[in-house]
């Protein structure tokens, strides 16, 4: 507490924080006010305009109802309860059921949703997939007309003209996608991690951003550029082994 003191130097020296020794949310939001009187807690009105009001007494009986359930299915205090509810009744009572019962409630939203998450997937399948794509289709109309020409001469058919002379001729193409399309992943799941992830470098990021961490975001974006450039590496190694002509013709 703050005690008076022409110094503020001495008051920032002697402040100290009120912490009791035992504390919990849901007695200092709904036991202390749930005194048998029927004290209006919550009114909640539903999309077709219906009001119902709740009394801090039936939030206290039905949060402590469900915190019984959650200690059956074997939960213990310091456990992580994640909370998935639109704005109504059952939300502060979850909550206030979790603090009850001495776990850590960890609200979330609909970017923590099942569809949403396939969304990211899908979003960053499709950040590595349409480079590879769009590269592919000028490999294969980059391909000499004169080879196309004699294959058609030595009666070639479609297959064998792409095997031996579409195909060599766009894998650098194909391998250049790539390249770009693993950058791209990557910046798809920082994104996706900055909005709908528990863990995580985007996660990391955030927090450390929160706090004004400068050298953890740093840190972060250091080790993202070793392993984008570790990945670049790879690709390149991967795509001379495959495609050790396209070196040759280079010298």
């Amino acid at each position: 507490m703050l005690t008076e003191t022409s110094s503020y130097d001495q008051l920032i020296r002697d402040f100290r924080w009120d912490i009791p020794a035992r504390f919990n949310m849901a007695t200092a939001c709904c036991d202390r006010h749930a005194d048998g009187t029927v004290r209006l807690a919550l009114i909640y009105v539903d999309e077709d305009g219906s009001a119902r009001r709740t009394s801090f007494d039936e939030i206290r009986a039905f949060s402590s109802r469900f915190a019984n359930v959650l200690k059956a299915d074997g939960l213990v205090r310091g456990d992580r309860v994640a909370v998935f509810l639109s704005q109504s009744l059952e939300l502060p009572i979850a909550h206030l059921a979790a603090w009850r019962a001495g776990f850590i409630s960890v609200p979330l939203f609909t970017l923590f949703g099942e569809d949403a998450l396939q969304v990211f997937l899908m979003r960053n399948s499709l950040l590595a997939f349409f480079p590879m794509l769009v590269n592919s289709f000028a490999g294969m109309r980059s391909a000499d007309i004169e080879r196309i020409e004699l294959m058609k001469v030595l009666s070639a058919s479609r297959f064998e003209t792409y095997r031996l002379v579409k195909l060599p001729s766009a894998a650098p193409y194909i391998f250049a996608g790539l390249d770009m399309g693993i950058v791209y992943a990557l910046l798809g799941t920082i994104v996706a991690e900055f909005l709908g992830a528990q863990e995580g470098m985007g996660v990391v990021i955030t927090k450390a951003q929160a706090v004004t961490d400068v050298a953890g975001v740093f840190a972060v974006l250091t080790i993202l550029g070793v392993t984008g450039i570790l990945l670049h590496l790879i690709v390149r190694w991967t795509q001379r082994s495959l495609i050790h002509w396209v070196d040759r013709g280079q010298h």
